[in-house]
Parts: structure tokens; sequence; C-alpha cells
């Protein structure tokens, strides 16, 4: 739908989000003075407030401001409720968000405005955890790729470091740690086994 002023989009802004500063939410509300904008802490659980905001009333439109497991996490929200997703520049490289021709500011406002939008396939992964008798599974909406081996342990790790040491240091403890202590994942493609450091997923081009 058209959206002027930002009017029917509630918009979830994750503070943890690769670009993330404390002007963030106040431009978004400046470019988008009619949507209902929600910064979610650290300390807040992220998927309860997308959530919330999918549901918001008069909500025709999600948005999203943050990294890839944000836009993934309101993804998920905007296929159960049937509802457009707005991805902004929110993260560190912004793959979806330039692929689908909102990759700044004002290419998101421009798409809003004039109620442009792309249709885009997602992937869904099923995650097993736990042992072999009762394992605990979830799934994952993907956007745009999905990995197992060292990178995921990496982010995870960066992730908890960074509100204590920042992004940049974050990384580099997350990265000399995940090296020292990563084995090869074993994986089972075909019917066959193979032993690998890392593999990727992609969806789409």
């Amino acid at each position: 739908p058209e959206l002027p002023g930002g009017l029917g989009l509630s918009i979830v802004v994750n503070t943890l989000g690769g670009s993330f500063t404390e002007e963030t939410a106040t431009a978004l509300q400046g470019v988008f003075p009619d949507a209902h904008i929600n910064s979610v802490h650290p300390d807040q659980d992220l998927l309860r407030e997308i959530r919330h905001a999918a549901e918001h009333p008069g909500t025709r439109a999600l948005g999203v401001w943050g990294g890839d497991g944000t836009v993934g996490a309101a993804a998920a929200a905007a296929v159960e409720h049937s509802l457009p997703l707005l991805v902004l520049p929110g993260g560190t490289l912004n793959h979806f968000a330039r692929d689908a021709g909102t990759g700044s500011l004002k290419e998101a406002v421009a798409a809003a405005s004039k109620g442009d939008a792309a249709l885009a396939d997602v992937g869904i992964v099923t995650v097993e955890r736990g042992l072999a008798g009762s394992p605990e599974r979830a799934q994952l909406t993907m956007l745009n790729t999905s990995s197992v081996g060292l990178y995921p342990n990496f982010v995870r790790r960066r992730e908890q470091l960074q509100p204590a040491l920042g992004k940049p240091l974050a990384g580099v403890v997350a990265m000399f740690r995940t090296f020292a202590a990563g084995t090869p994942s074993t994986l089972t493609i075909d019917g066959r086994r193979h032993k690998v450091w890392i593999a990727y997923v992609g969806r789409g081009r």
C-alpha cells in the first residue's frame, strides 16, 4: 500500500544493529512522521517486540532497521501476518535492502510513499539442537543465506561481546576465540557425509 509519511507503517529498530546511532530513531521519525516506531534495546526481547509491531493496530506494513538476523525475524513475522516488509538500511552491508531497492533511507521513503514493492521468495531453515533422542527444533526464515560452521559461531561470539567492547574490537576477539576452538562440521548432502569448516546455503540469485 501507499504509506505517505509512514501512515500504517510499524518500524522496529534494533539498537544493537550495524549502523544504529542515538540519532537513528529521531531521523526515522523525521522521514516517517506518522509511523509507529519502536526502538528495541539489548535487554528487551527482540522477537516479541517484532511480533507486537506486526500486530499493532492499523499496521499495513512492517518496517525493520537492523542486521541480517533482525531482518530475517521481521520477514518471518511479515509472512505470518501477511504484511509487506520494508527493509531499511540498518545493517552493516545491507545486502537484502540493496537488492530490494531500499539501500538508502531516501529510496526506502520513496518506496513506502509510492507503494513500490518486489515479490521475494523466502527459504525455511530447520535447526535441530540437543540429544538425538529428543532434539529441539526451530524454523528460521532466510532471505539471503544461511550458514553452518565457523561463521555463525563467530557472529554469536561477536554479538555476545559487542555491548561491552563495541563491534570492531568484539569482532577481533571473537575471531581469535572462534578459530582457536573451531572444529569442522559434519554435513550429510544427498546421502554423503562431508567435513567442512563453513558452508553457505543461498536463496535465489
